[in-house]
């Protein structure tokens, strides 16, 4: 199961296809925000792919992540915090 984590206003025909695809699980923030914080571990620690404006703050909790998608044209809002990059 792959799970996608949302954290970011949706266009909601992208988000029912989404959430048709077989073995895709999407878990949707209750309240997106466009600022980094830490969001509850339940929710990031499966978490496989991020949707995201900022990744949270506590994203070392993030054991899974294989990739973050933010919703900008710069990458800026990955410098807020190293990341492991594995290639």
């Amino acid at each position: 199961m792959l799970n996608i984590l949302i954290d970011m206003p949706v266009y909601a025909p992208h988000l029912n296809s989404l959430q048709k695809m077989q073995e895709v699980q999407v878990i949707l923030v209750e309240h997106p925000e466009e600022r980094q914080r830490i969001l509850p571990k339940e929710l990031i620690e499966v978490c496989d792919i991020l949707l995201c404006t900022f990744p949270p703050e506590n994203q070392e909790e993030m054991i899974r992540l294989k990739m973050i998608q933010i919703g900008s044209a710069g990458y800026t809002n990955l410098l807020v915090k190293s990341l492991k990059i594995e290639i």
